[in-house]
């Protein structure tokens, strides 16, 4: 386990609505729609894929894994996908 473990009082997002976010870096996953807020406690663009509920940023969504609604590059071998044939 882990000895000497510090807890936020008031949470991340409590710390943001306090101090701001001059001193963290990235984004904040949250537990409802919004799936991450920055220190502004605005949406980001990451999304959840719809398969394995892996957050994905805007990098990972660009990938040609990412299929809304059927993978991302995370879970792309476990999923059974058909490719769909131009012909």
């Amino acid at each position: 386990g882990f000895r000497n473990v510090k807890q936020l009082k008031g949470g991340i997002l409590g710390y943001f609505e306090e101090v701001g976010g001059d001193h963290w870096d990235g984004d904040c996953f949250v537990f409802d729609q919004r799936v991450a807020v920055n220190p502004a406690l605005d949406e980001t663009e990451v999304v959840v894929c719809f398969a394995c509920r892996e957050p994905l940023s805007k990098d990972e969504q660009a990938s040609s894994d990412y299929v809304v609604g059927v993978s991302c590059p995370y879970c792309i071998d476990r999923v059974n996908v058909v490719p769909i044939s131009d012909e």
